[in-house]
């Protein structure tokens, strides 16, 4: 999920409207897996809660999606985008983005796999009944994984105990006890600085030729569909990337100096790159990101 528009992001600092650091097998802009055209979604939200938005579309895509509390309000988007998009891009209206995390839920909701990649162990004592909601706390807070519940099966009770073993052991243990099921699904939730910090840091410490050849076909592709879109949606595109990063830069304040600085250390490289890239662009095309511009000076 979330191609083109990966590297672009991390340009302009990992904006939630297109960004996610969970890399996903690289395919063409528009293509599904086998070099097939891929499925396209209609978005048509007029000041829709979030919640609801999310809700819909994951049932369109075939995805297990729920949304932290922090994520709220309500979203307006009017686009045509690649199924492997449309999740992120309801994300990106409510300031949000996806996030890849195991989810409790009911059978009926059960959607996708259980396909957890990380090497990462938990264990359980619970001395009484807990309702499935904190549980899914207590994994989190020993583990560091987002692990969380849709709201049918969060009140549901269990009382076990579980020696140390893989993660997805622990969740197959605990959802047989609560009776539901765990899938890997989509959480909404906020961006965080550090993460970005540390996909920043990743991608500086790539080969510089795989980092030129990453920018170079992120920002070709990026810039390509947004040539195409129409005039409204071109606005609505940078309004909402302008709004991404005053949202980010207000979150970056909040961290500690030491983390600033990495971050301002970390972002210069690629904002380089951006710069002359953009210049080459045709007059109109840098008259309508002009704003984006003049809003990636809060990151400096």
């Amino acid at each position: 999920m979330i191609r083109r528009w990966c590297v672009l992001s991390l340009t302009l600092a990992v904006l939630p409207l297109y960004a996610q650091t969970a890399p996903t097998a690289p395919t063409a802009p528009g293509q599904a897996a086998g070099g097939q055209p891929e499925e396209k979604i209609d978005l048509k939200f007029a000041d829709t809660p979030v919640a609801d938005a999310v809700a819909q579309v994951a049932a369109q895509i075939g995805v297990v999606a729920v949304v932290d509390a922090e994520i709220t309000g309500k979203v307006t988007i009017t686009r045509t985008v690649d199924k492997s998009d449309a999740l992120l891009a309801v994300a990106g209206a409510a300031g949000g983005r996806p996030q890849r995390a195991p989810i409790f839920c009911s059978a009926d909701e059960a959607k996708g796999g259980q396909e957890f990649k990380r090497v990462t162990t938990a264990k359980l004592a619970l001395t009484q009944d807990t309702a499935l909601a904190d549980v899914a706390k207590q994994l989190e807070a020993a583990t560091k994984v987002r692990v969380r519940c849709t709201s049918a099966v969060a009140a549901l009770k269990v009382n076990l105990t579980v020696e140390e073993q893989a993660l997805p052991a622990v969740l197959d243990a605990v959802a047989a006890k609560a009776g539901c099921k765990w899938v890997m699904g989509y959480v909404i939730a906020k961006i965080d600085p550090k993460q970005v910090l540390g996909a920043l840091q990743s991608f500086d410490a790539l080969p510089k030729d795989q980092q030129a050849q990453m920018f170079n076909d992120g920002f070709n592709n990026a810039i390509n569909t947004f040539k195409q879109m129409s005039p409204a949606d071109k606005q609505d595109t940078v309004n909402r990337i302008v709004a991404g990063i005053g949202r980010f830069a207000q979150t970056l304040q909040q961290m500690d100096p030491a983390t600033r600085a990495q971050f301002s250390a970390a972002v210069q490289p690629l904002l380089n790159q951006f710069v002359p890239r953009f210049t080459q662009l045709d007059p109109g095309t840098q008259a309508a990101l002009m704003p984006v511009v003049r809003a990636l000076q809060q990151l400096k």
